[in-house]
């Protein structure tokens, strides 16, 4: 839609008019808007409720015969399946007209159904059931007036000392037997004495009033059973959220900050140390794990970039990480990094200001993204990248705080300062969620950063997670609980 390499497509028929940018209807604001409201009107109702009148169009029994007539949906004979058998013609001028037509007409897609196919579910009568449901509840994203936070008290470490989580996570594809379908999942907190919680949680019992269930791990009230991952810190450093990830199967905890610049592998279920790799040569800062949990990438106070190839042991079947891309382009130590594959991006934003852009799979550099006006002395702080491919990214300037986003390809959409530091930031879907120092969790708008809604948590927020689904936000506070923010009170209208 935007002509940023400036082609020359020529002029418009019967005028002088240089073809450049898409012209767009004047109900878009701009190329983002005109996209945003294409995809919401393909997930709206009235394309759901007139979908399957489409697919039976093209894959459905109206596709030949007489529904094919009946429905003006009739094509030259050539287009469809099986109609012309091109290897049981010899003469090649008739076998090259054929292919020719066939070219030029198109091909039928294959008949997959022979009857109507059933109109899809209306999305108010989805939600209903959804909010009957005893495996689902819905997107908590998608109702922000009606969400309502639940108080969690977690109390680890040493006793009349603060301890407060620095690191939550629901892990998203967690393996289960038949026989364990349906009972609570794994959910994962490292406190900022890197002790850890094995909880378990369930996001939709309806016999509690909150509609969630939540088991704090036993082993975190008594200080000779706790857990700890294996140090020493690095001394002075203070942990955070961003040196530590689990595996999407909850099998294990990644973490940097080592005083031996290492990155480590603990298992949950071993309650022990697997694994240790070393090629940075300084603090590992920050690191993040893909989706799929088959890579893994690191930040570090030496500038680089590592990423990490994830692989099972062939003796031992534990997980081990080997080096598979060494990234440069940073001038100051690396803050943030996220990953993936799907898009085949590695991102990294440093304390030069700057974000730098990637490929995974050959390491090649792409481009580099700075904040409009920027100033010398800016620092990224977060990054996270959607699965449309915008990258949002925090950070600040002396005591000026700030968030930015811009397209996979480098655009800049929006960017709004902050009141504070932004301690937790995640995307979903069109949305971005932020935690602040200051106790606020808004919900903004993924394109133009505008403020959909903000709860005041009251203490310091000091860490984000969704859990799967979205059916529950989770924001550990700076005095040891956790607010489980859910929905309630949705009526069906809504």
């Amino acid at each position: 839609m935007l002509n940023h390499n400036y082609f020359d497509l020529g002029k418009l028929q019967g005028k002088k008019q240089v073809v450049h940018d898409v012209i767009l209807p004047k109900w878009a604001n701009n190329v983002d808007d005109f996209i945003k409201k294409h995809r919401e009107a393909l997930e709206s109702e009235y394309v759901s409720a007139h979908l399957h009148e489409w697919i039976d169009l093209v894959f459905g029994y109206k596709q030949k015969g007489p529904p094919a007539v009946e429905a003006m949906n009739v094509f030259y004979y050539c287009c469809y399946e099986g109609a012309v058998n091109l290897d049981a013609i010899t003469d090649p001028a008739e076998r090259e007209a054929l292919e020719g037509m066939i070219q030029n007409f198109g091909q039928v897609p294959c008949q997959l159904l022979r009857e109507s196919h059933p109109v899809r579910t209306p999305w108010s009568e989805h939600r209903t059931k959804l909010l009957k449901s005893d495996t689902r509840r819905p997107d908590v994203l998608l109702y922000p007036t009606h969400w309502r936070p639940y108080c969690v008290e977690l109390a680890g470490g040493q006793e009349g000392v603060k301890n407060p989580l620095v690191f939550i996570e629901h892990p998203g594809s967690q393996i289960k037997s038949l026989l364990q379908y349906g009972t609570a999942d794994s959910l994962v907190t490292i406190s900022s004495d890197g002790t850890v919680g094995h909880h378990n949680w369930l996001p939709y019992d309806r016999n509690t009033a909150n509609y969630f269930y939540f088991e704090k791990d036993p082993t975190l009230a008594n200080s000779k059973t706790r857990r700890r991952l294996p140090g020493p810190f690095t001394r002075g450093v203070m942990l955070k959220s961003k040196v530590f990830a689990v595996t999407p199967d909850s099998r294990y905890i990644l973490y940097g900050g080592s005083w031996d610049c290492s990155l480590r592998l603990y298992s949950l279920a071993r309650g022990k140390e697997i694994c240790s790799a070393i090629r940075h040569t300084d603090l590992i800062t920050c690191l993040s794990i893909d989706v799929e949990g088959t890579f893994c990438i690191t930040g570090s106070r030496d500038t680089t970039v590592i990423v990490w190839e994830m692989v099972e042991n062939q003796t031992g079947g534990n997980m081990q990480a080997k080096s598979f891309q060494v990234l440069y382009g940073h001038d100051k130590p690396v803050s943030t990094v996220s990953i993936s594959i799907c898009l085949d991006v590695a991102l990294s934003g440093s304390k030069d200001g700057s974000v730098n852009i990637h490929t995974v799979k050959e390491g090649q550099y792409l481009k580099t993204l700075r904040p409009p006006g920027h100033e010398p002395d800016f620092t990224v702080e977060h990054l996270v990248l959607s699965s449309q491919g915008h990258t949002v990214f925090t950070g600040h300037n002396g005591h000026q705080h700030s968030l930015h986003v811009f397209t996979l390809n480098g655009r800049h959409l929006a960017s709004v300062e902050v009141s504070h530091r932004v301690t937790g930031l995640l995307s979903s879907g069109d949305h971005v969620l932020a935690g602040d120092e200051n106790g606020d969790l808004s919900l903004r708008d993924l394109i133009t950063l505008d403020t959909v809604t903000c709860l005041p948590l009251q203490l310091p927020i000091q860490t984000l997670a969704l859990t799967t689904g979205n059916s529950h936000i989770l924001a550990p506070l700076r005095d040891g609980k956790i607010i489980v923010v859910g929905l309630a009170g949705i009526p069906e209208t809504v």
